[in-house]
């Protein structure tokens, strides 16, 4: 960082704790949207009519509470999309067979981020 000293850096970095506050810290209770759970969507499109869409989760409130030590960035709880055997997940889902926890395996998602065009035109 241009302009920053080193020292006011690493102090800034130290007043971020490892571990998220309790929900009571964050005074949630006045929040807009307090079904937002972290997950947004975007969709760029430039002039010539290149699009990118993503979306981005940390799943649960807060995701897992944990914060990366070195890059500072909260980690999400996506484990839970995984079913566990006679254990109902988060939003409520029964667990799936065809989405237990396996060596390598990707869970199952409902995130689709989209982008719908006219094929006629490009629009």
């Amino acid at each position: 960082m241009k302009n920053v000293a080193p020292s006011f850096v690493h102090w800034i970095a130290s007043q971020i704790p490892d571990v998220a506050q309790p929900l009571s810290y964050y005074n949630l209770d006045n929040t807009v949207n307090a079904e937002d759970h972290g997950t947004s969507h975007f969709v760029a499109l430039d002039r010539e009519g290149n699009a990118v869409s993503s979306t981005s989760t940390i799943n649960q409130l807060l995701g897992s509470k944990r914060i990366s030590p070195t890059l500072g960035i909260l980690w999400n709880d996506e484990m839970d999309d995984f079913s566990t055997p006679n254990v109902t997940n988060a939003f409520g889902f029964a667990p799936s067979e065809t989405n237990f926890i396996q060596p390598g395996k990707r869970p199952m998602s409902s995130m689709s981020p989209t982008i719908v065009y006219d094929k006629n035109n490009g629009e």
